[in-house]
């Protein structure tokens, strides 16, 4: 449950029925932490974030994996406590992977922090990662900076070795049987009628004005 909850980024729910764990004398696993701090850092627990994985490896003795540092890099990060996180990852004893780094640029980019998220955007390219959005990211950073010339060059990079985005994908029951959709998916034997769905949902919310959530869910429209 406490995983399942942490995939949704409930950190309220998440915490008590941790807190009830404790309480019931069931000892929490790396597991269980895991899922506890991903989920504290969804919800912008920072400071709760941080006693819990004091007491991980204070009190319960387990070590960090790069799993519990990643969430901690992201939790900071989120909160634009990029120098912190940075100090974080210096202390780890192992190398640190790319979650981690890509957890640290994404906090520079939205808080506008060049110093740290060059580091990080040069340890990203270090790891050669075969993912686009990870590229884009790098690239939106390098355009936020004015470094031009590197964002020619991982422009270059992924056209060269043909980089794609994966497309989105989504599936549903109706009456017993599953039905699969691609974004851009002309194919589906249902086409033409999810194309007057779409256009009467988007009439109906013209008619109640409504204004997307966030930049990507009007990049999603866009597209």
């Amino acid at each position: 449950m406490i995983a399942s909850y942490g995939i949704h980024g409930d950190g309220k729910e998440v915490l008590s029925l941790f807190l009830k764990m404790k309480e019931a004398n069931i000892s929490p696993d790396h597991a269980t932490f895991a899922s506890l701090l991903s989920a504290l850092s969804h919800s912008g627990q920072v400071d709760v974030g941080q006693y819990w994985f004091n007491a991980m490896v204070n009190e319960c003795k387990i070590p960090p994996s790069e799993k519990h540092y990643a969430c901690m890099v992201d939790l900071l990060s989120r909160a634009g406590r990029v120098e912190e996180a940075y100090q974080l990852i210096e202390s780890m004893n192992t190398e640190p992977g790319l979650a981690i780094w890509v957890a640290l640029l994404s906090g520079c980019h939205n808080y506008r922090n060049l110093l740290f998220g060059e580091v990080a955007a040069k340890k990203i390219l270090d790891l050669n990662p075969d993912d686009l959005g990870i590229y884009a990211l790098v690239s939106n950073f390098f355009s936020l900076a004015r470094m031009w010339d590197r964002v020619s060059i991982l422009r270059k990079i992924m056209k060269e070795t043909g980089m794609k985005k994966v497309p989105g994908y989504s599936a549903v029951e109706v009456n017993g049987k599953h039905e699969a959709f691609l974004v851009e998916d002309k194919n589906h034997h249902q086409y033409e009628e999810i194309l007057q769905m779409l256009d009467s949902l988007d009439n109906e919310m013209r008619v109640i004005r409504h204004v997307p959530d966030s930049l990507h869910e009007v990049e999603e429209v866009v597209i």
